[in-house]
């Protein structure tokens, strides 16, 4: 039998792909944990929920913490989607954000007026203490568009 006449099996079409969250693919086994934590431990709100998720999934950031915010707002996607029913929420009312004060660490600078190619280096770290957190938050408050959301 030559390879012109040998049949080629058609590929087996992917079945639904697994759903992606918060930029985490979420597969059937995930699924499956978080529906027996809901089933088991009903009393569990949705704040502890999202912790023990990302324990047992091991769902971190890069310094190490838990992706529990990341994880809360992936549950309530995957509920609007009609992958699982979370508990209702116990919060009575959405709390309101405290605006920021503006400090003089975010105060404006002299503007820059050497060419880009007399600057230092640019350089990017990711934050990892919560003052600094809380500077680029007062930051992107103060100058962004959009502000602190």
């Amino acid at each position: 039998m030559s390879a012109a006449s040998v049949p080629v099996p058609n590929p087996v079409p992917n079945p639904v792909p697994n759903p992606v969250y918060c930029a985490r693919e979420f597969d059937e086994q995930d699924l499956r944990l978080i529906r027996d934590l809901l089933a088991h431990q009903p009393a569990l709100n949705r704040a502890a929920l999202s912790r023990r998720l990302c324990e047992r999934l091991d769902w971190r950031r890069p310094n190490g913490e838990l992706k529990d915010m990341s994880c809360r707002v992936a549950l309530l996607r995957m509920q609007a989607d009609g992958l699982i029913v979370l508990p209702p929420s116990r919060q009575k009312a959405p709390r309101r954000r405290t605006p920021l004060a503006f400090t003089a660490a975010t105060e404006a600078q002299a503007p820059l007026l050497q060419p880009v190619h007399e600057l230092p280096a640019l350089m990017l770290r990711p934050i990892t203490q919560s003052a600094e957190s809380r500077l680029w938050n007062e930051f992107i408050e103060r100058y962004h568009y959009l502000g602190y959301t």
